[in-house]
């Protein structure tokens, strides 16, 4: 998800995440993001009844996102 937003769509149990880099929109389930938040990868944002919530990258999950282009690098 690097260089994507993730947002909250009210009333549902998915976020939607706009890829910058194409300009693709998708759907992400709420437990996948759990589980990232789980790892500490990323963190919730919350913004307040009127707002919806968002979600950030950690120093964690750059890590886990530098770590995995590494070994994909190396793989090659």
């Amino acid at each position: 998800m690097r260089g994507d937003l993730v947002w909250e769509v009210p009333q549902e149990s998915h976020f939607a995440q706009f890829e910058e880099a194409s300009g693709h929109q998708s759907r992400v389930p709420l437990k996948v993001l759990l589980e990232m938040q789980e790892r500490g990868w990323i963190r919730r944002v919350p913004q307040g009844p009127q707002r919806c919530d968002y979600w950030e990258i950690t120093d964690e999950g750059r890590e886990a996102i530098a770590g995995t282009a590494r070994n994909l690098h190396n793989h090659q």
